[in-house]
């Protein structure tokens, strides 16, 4: 649990959920933040962008309840958005960047974490998809 807390801001409400969670879910927590920051400075993309942070607490989210993925503008990045005091919209644009900058840095490592072929960047929602299906394989 003390890895944990060097992960997560102690405001989050990941942090908390998490904390009510059982013992081997916080190791898999933890795990898959440190995945998916590892993967986020391995395409690019390093923690002074907000929207790194945003993209992190979106795939935790996004691992934690899937369903938000269905509906990202009116589940996902309200929750995000609140979290770090900003509109939704700024959440959707961060995100976006990110993508964007990690496509332009290094799209074979997007294209192996997808699974299959892209032939184009991916949609938001389809890349916290693409790192929240990290946690299957953790």
């Amino acid at each position: 649990m003390e890895t944990l807390q060097h992960l997560l801001p102690k405001t989050s409400i990941y942090y908390s959920n998490l904390i009510e969670s059982h013992p081997a879910a916080l190791d898999k927590a933890a795990c898959l933040h440190t995945d998916c920051h590892n993967i986020l400075k391995c395409l690019g993309v390093t923690p002074n962008y907000i929207g790194f942070h945003q993209t992190l607490s979106a795939v935790e989210l996004a691992a934690q309840k899937p369903d938000t993925l269905f509906s990202v503008t009116k589940h996902l990045y309200p929750v995000i958005a609140e979290e770090y005091g900003t509109s939704w919209k700024a959440v959707e644009r961060n995100i976006r960047a990110v993508i964007s900058r990690a496509w332009k840095n290094n799209p074979e490592l997007m294209k192996t974490l997808a699974g299959y072929a892209l032939t184009r960047r991916p949609k938001a929602a389809q890349f916290i998809a693409m790192l929240a299906d990290r946690n299957a394989s953790l």
